[in-house]
C-alpha cells in the first residue's frame, strides 16, 4: 500500500528505507515542501547507503508490513517516462488537430508548439542517460554475481575442509545467497526494460498540414470559325 498525506508523520528522521529488490537503500534524514510544485507535494531526504544525500517524491514511498520501501525498480522508471510521453504526444497531436481547424491562434499554436517541443526534448534526454545508466548498472550487476559465485564456490571448499558446521561460514553463505536472489532480481528488471522497443522518438512528429483546396479546372473552349 502507499502511505496517505496523513501518514507522513509516521515516517519520521532516522527510519531505514529499503530498494525494491530487498536491499537497504538509506535513511530519512527528514521532509519538506516542493515549492515548484502546484500541490505542494512532500519530497523525502534520504541519506543513502553510499553516503550520498538525494531526495524523492514522497509519492515513491510504499508500506509493505513494517518495511517502508523506495519504488526505484528499472521498470518502474522506465514506466514513468514512457507514460509522460505518451500524454505529451497525444497532447501534440490535438495542437495539430485544433491548429489544422483554426481553433486556435497561429501565436498559441507556435508557443505551445515550441513548449512541447522542449520537454519532448527533456523526455529523450532522460530516457537515453537512463538507458546509459541501466546498460552500465548491468555490467557491474554481471560481475557482482560471478563474484558471488565464486565465494560461495570458496565456502563450500572451507566446509569440505573443515568437515563440519561452522557458524561463521554458514552466516556468510547466507549472506551471499541473500545478495544473489537481490542481484539476479534487479538484473532481470534491467533485461526486461532494455530489450524493451525504444518508446521515445529522435524527434516530435511534424505538424499535420491541410493540403490546399484543389481549384476545379475549367477549360473554355472556344469555337472555330471557318
Amino acid at each position: 500500500m502507499f502511505p496517505s498525506h496523513d501518514n507522513i508523520l509516521n515516517i519520521s528522521p532516522g527510519i531505514k528505507i529499503m530498494d525494491s529488490y530487498g536491499r537497504e537503500f538509506g535513511i530519512i534524514l527528514g521532509s519538506t515542501i516542493d515549492p515548484h510544485s502546484p500541490n505542494e507535494d512532500e519530497i523525502i531526504w534520504i541519506q543513502k547507503t553510499d553516503g550520498n544525500l538525494g531526495k524523492y517524491d514522497f509519492s515513491q514511498l510504499q508500506i509493505e508490513g513494517s518495511s517502508i520501501i523506495l519504488t526505484t525498480s528499472w521498470t518502474d522508471r522506465s514506466r514513468q517516462i514512457n507514460e509522460a510521453l505518451s500524454i505529451l504526444l497525444r497532447k501534440i497531436s490535438a495542437l495539430n488537430i485544433l491548429q489544422n481547424n483554426s481553433e486556435i491562434s497561429q501565436d498559441a499554436y507556435l508557443k505551445l508548439q515550441k513548449q512541447y517541443k522542449c520537454k519532448l526534448k527533456e523526455l529523450t534526454n532522460f530516457h537515453q542517460h537512463l538507458l546509459e545508466e541501466a546498460n552500465s548498472r548491468s555490467n557491474t550487476l554481471e560481475s557482482q554475481i560471478e563474484d558471488i559465485h565464486f565465494l560461495l564456490a570458496n565456502i563450500k571448499i572451507e566446509e569440505s575442509v573443515k568437515k563440519g558446521s561452522d557458524g561463521s561460514l554458514s552466516a556468510a553463505f547466507d549472506l551471499l545467497n541473500t545478495l544473489l536472489s537481490q542481484t539476479t532480481h534487479e538484473k532481470k528488471d534491467l533485461e526486461q526494460m532494455l530489450t524493451q522497443p525504444e518508446a521515445i522518438p529522435k524527434r516530435a512528429p511534424p505538424p499535420r498540414r491541410e493540403l490546399p483546396p484543389i481549384q476545379p479546372i475549367v477549360l473554355h473552349i472556344q469555337e472555330a470559325t471557318f
